[in-house]
């Protein structure tokens, strides 16, 4: 026994390293674009562990979810990994290992057959299904939720076992962390049915007899449950309002029903065949908003209801097919797209649990069939047979089980690599679904950030032409539009991007600053002001104005509302750079001093304020600041060019002339052309440049 105990355990630390082999390359792997930054590294909400930052992980509806628990577990990574993104993805593999351990430990336990157990665990821990729910810091719900859901159904194996109330206890304990983690554990407390039918064995109906003392009846199993149907029920109220008020659910005018319909039927199957041969797999299949095939809708519904009917009959005998296929059509009901949240037709991560059902089919159905075929066999030969297939049958079975565990580990690892980055995942996403604007569009971003607007300009393009209703996409392209110089067909995707969302105060802003730089300064102050109605509170818009204000000449206004950007937001250094320069033009230069100082002290890396702040010296004779002023500049921006070219005049002014050419030569090398009536009079002090 204890031999067989060491070799268990052998087994499942081997199945850790495996999983922790298969899956490392993704500690290398960046943040993802889709949803990373609602969960990690542009939400400010995590970078604290406070009272404060908890009640808002209970409060919050980010991100369309109440799930105050995954939210807790960003806040913990940030303290300990801040935006090193290894980290974070080096918990949710850690999650994702835990599972697989605690699903070998809890099937084992049910079943009590080892092998079996560790079939569907390996299956589960390396298929290249699940790599979306680990390496992707936005699916942390996925792993989170899914330890959970082990944990409930370990704990219920104890209640099972010994039917305590404290024991009870901690199974709804458990669920309600689970349902704080992720909704979709609706389903568990029905999985916990199945569960009491085959392996436990617990009800009165099991095929077999019960291996509990005392057989319980369906009415008892249900009402034992009810507190756990109660949980469900009330999750999913909570998720269903907060993502009806977020707007992330699909509105049936867009969508209808029948529509959905048909999708989530295909895609019941669908499921099953990615699982078979998981190629071209992607982060974003786009849904099929026309419709599918007929005949497409009417196969795949032959064929689920036929297989339900199949495990329907053959429950008595075969209860793990019943069980499998019931925990795998039941556990996909909640993303399965009736209720459409979100425009994708179907997503990798949804098979996280619900694969197990089928996993357990094939780990026990395979040898039982095995099984069959050799006792039909040996009943229809004579006793002269001299040898049995039996063993044969086994080895190549374990062959094909070895073989399918090794290609599903090698399909999951390069699968891993296509999640590098946003643009090697938005990439692949794009060939192999074909036309898919939210690839598109997140690849036209993952460029953007990197300050390529020339490669990111066709991907919104791209985006926009396969759905001309994706405010995003107009959006972006329209930015850059203006930052490759095509402000008039910038305007244009920006007052269509208005259409669609007359609300956005930044399409506002943005259409303004396109509208100034083609010096329709009237046009570009009536968008300014939208803008500002829409979002009174945003200096940074107000800024904008100014300029357009200060370029029409109304410097009365701007300064007023200069004033007002200071007054919302007194921490504004570029309110405070502006302001210098409104004070610069009315001479009113220790005003413009003290703005300019506010400035840096704000931003230590503000080189035109410190440009402007050396100007502003040097114009009131306090050459020594404006020096140290320009000495700043340059070293917040090195190749900064003009603040030489002052540094040079004060040189000059104090006599250092070899200090004077050498900074003309280091303007003239950034790029600078100096005054020739001051190379001419430099050139009088001193005829040749030092060596």
């Amino acid at each position: 026994m204890k031999f067989e105990r060491r070799i268990h355990l052998l087994a499942g630390l081997l199945l850790a390293i495996a999983t922790f082999l298969v899956f490392c390359r993704v500690l290398s792997h960046d943040f993802i674009n889709f949803d990373d930054g609602v969960y990690v590294y542009s939400n400010a909400n995590i970078k604290e562990l406070t009272f404060q930052s908890i009640g808002w992980a209970f409060k919050t509806m980010q991100a369309s979810n109440w799930h105050p628990l995954t939210w807790i577990s960003h806040i913990i990574d940030y303290q300990l990994f801040g935006l090193k993104a290894a980290g974070h993805h080096f918990t949710s593999l850690l999650l994702h290992i835990m599972n697989s351990l605690l699903l070998l430990y809890i099937l084992n336990r049910m079943s009590g057959s080892f092998w079996r157990s560790i079939f569907v665990a390996t299956l589960f821990a390396l298929h290249p299904l699940h790599v979306e729910s680990v390496a992707w810091v936005a699916e942390r719900k996925d792993v989170l939720s899914t330890l959970f859901w082990m944990l409930t159904i370990w704990a219920y194996l104890r209640y099972v076992q010994s039917p305590k109330i404290k024991t009870y206890i901690l199974v709804i304990i458990l669920f309600s962390l689970g349902l704080m983690s992720k909704p979709m554990l609706v389903t568990l407390p029905f999985v916990l049915l199945l569960l009491d039918y085959w392996p436990l064995c617990r009800t009165t109906l099991s095929h077999r007899h019960s291996q509990v003392a005392f057989p319980v009846g369906v009415k008892k199993l249900l009402l034992e449950k009810t507190p756990l149907f109660f949980l469900s029920a009330t999750s999913c109220a909570i998720t269903y309002i907060v993502q009806q008020k977020s707007g992330a659910v699909i509105p049936s005018e867009r969508l209808p029903f029948s529509i959905r319909l048909e999708n989530a039927i295909v895609s019941y199957l669908a499921y099953i065949f990615k699982m078979v041969w998981p190629a071209k797999l992607a982060i974003f299949y786009p849904h099929p908003m026309a419709g599918l095939p007929i005949w497409q809708v009417l196969g795949t519904s032959v064929i689920l209801i036929t297989a339900s009917f199949l495990a329907i009959i053959v429950l008595k005998k075969y209860p793990y097919i019943c069980v499998g296929w019931f925990w795998y059509l039941g556990t996909l009901i909640p993303v399965i797209g009736l209720v459409q949240v979100g425009t994708q037709a179907i997503a990798d991560r949804y098979t996280y649990i619900p694969l197990i059902g089928i996993f357990i089919i094939i780990a026990w159905g395979i040898p039982d069939f095995i099984a069959r075929l050799e006792e039909h066999r040996i009943s229809r030969v004579t006793t002269r047979r001299i040898y049995s297939p039996h063993q044969f049958h086994l080895s190549f079975l374990q062959f094909i089980a070895y073989i399918s565990i090794i290609a599903f580990s090698v399909c999951t690892w390069l699968q891993l690599g296509y999640w590098k980055n946003s643009i090697t995942i938005f990439k692949r996403a794009i060939a192999v679904t074909g036309e898919n604007s939210v690839a598109q569009y997140n690849l036209g971003v993952a460029f953007a950030a990197q300050n390529k607007p020339a490669l990111a300009l066709p991907h919104f393009e791209e985006a926009v032409r396969i759905d001309p209703f994706n405010f995003f996409a107009r959006y972006n392209l329209g930015k850059a539009l203006d930052e490759t110089g095509r402000y008039s067909e910038a305007e244009e995707q920006f007052r269509a991007a208005i259409l669609l969302n007359p609300n956005d105060a930044d399409s506002h802003n943005n259409l303004a600053c396109v509208l100034l730089e083609q010096g329709r300064y009237d046009e570009a102050i009536a968008e300014y002001k939208e803008a500002i109605r829409l979002k009174p509170n945003d200096s940074l818009i107000r800024n904008n104005m100014v300029s357009a204000l200060i370029k029409r000449g109304d410097l009365s206004e701007a300064l007023k509302q200069y004033t007002k950007a200071l007054r919302i937001n007194p921490n504004d250094p570029f309110a405070h750079y502006n302001m210098g320069n409104m004070m610069v033009k009315q001479q009113k230069w220790n005003e413009a001093i003290r703005h300019f100082s506010e400035a840096v002290r704000l931003k230590p890396d503000y080189a035109d304020a410190y440009y402007n702040l050396g100007v502003t010296y040097q114009t009131i004779g306090n050459l020594d600041k404006a020096y140290q002023a320009y000495q700043q500049a340059i070293r917040a921006k090195p190749g900064f060019g003009k603040p030489h070219n002052n540094m040079a005049v004060i040189l000059y002014t104090l006599g250092d002339y070899a200090g004077a050419w050498r900074e003309v030569e280091l303007y003239i090398k950034w790029g600078g052309c100096p005054h020739p009536g001051f190379i001419k009079a430099l050139s009088e002090k001193m005829p040749k440049p030092p060596n």
